[in-house]
């Protein structure tokens, strides 16, 4: 790991964000980074080895497990490096159940056959509660991830978070408020929170 972690945590919070970034994204993550401490956001983001990106995106349970070791206790938000941050997120941490989230739901004709609906939770941003669910959760992610990993990457990190919570029994979840579901400034609601701007291999993205 070449570069150092970002971080601003709070000693008496009650929640950290946190998130990865390889060495090819370090001025995103502290330019991200800089975004959450101007709205008091506290937060650890992890400085990751360089990887293929789709192998990548697949350590980001392995990030969420490291973030609850590091700061026991506290509720943890994963998100991307790439989201754009225009207020406070305390809302989103003061929701109910182990685990908070979006899930994309829709049809996809040219991979479905008549009218199946396909339903997909987004990574782009999770809340991850301190309580037994939400850590069995992330430990089936992670054990699903570290299987794709280990052979050709057939599907994501997201497809598997969907296997994962249809096997973590008891689980509850909370849907995220759109305003803070991470969406694409084409998608965005008005008075959108949290933004998302997918930024892959040299797609920059300038911030309002």
């Amino acid at each position: 790991m070449d570069e150092i972690d970002v971080g601003a945590s709070q000693v008496n919070g009650g929640y950290i964000v946190t998130g990865f970034f390889t060495p090819d994204y370090a001025p995103l993550a502290r330019r991200f980074g800089e975004a959450l401490t101007k709205h008091a956001i506290p937060h650890m983001l992890y400085s990751w080895c360089q990887r293929e990106w789709g192998k990548a995106i697949l350590d980001k349970p392995l990030v969420v497990q490291r973030a609850m070791q590091d700061f026991p206790g506290r509720t943890v938000v994963l998100m991307d490096i790439d989201c754009e941050i225009r207020g406070p997120i305390t809302p989103i941490v003061e929701c109910a159940g182990d685990i908070c989230l979006f899930i994309g739901v829709g049809i996809n004709p040219e991979r479905e056959k008549g009218l199946r609906m396909r339903a997909i939770p987004s990574s782009r941003i999770i809340v991850f509660r301190p309580t037994d669910g939400a850590h069995r959760l992330v430990g089936t992610w992670q054990r699903l991830c570290q299987q794709q990993a280990a052979g050709t990457p057939i599907t994501d990190d997201e497809q598997l978070l969907m296997r994962a919570i249809g096997a973590t029994e008891g689980l509850t979840l909370t849907i995220l408020d759109r305003r803070y579901s991470a969406r694409n400034p084409w998608d965005a609601p008005e008075g959108a929170v949290i933004i998302h701007h997918t930024v892959s291999g040299n797609t920059p993205w300038t911030p309002r």
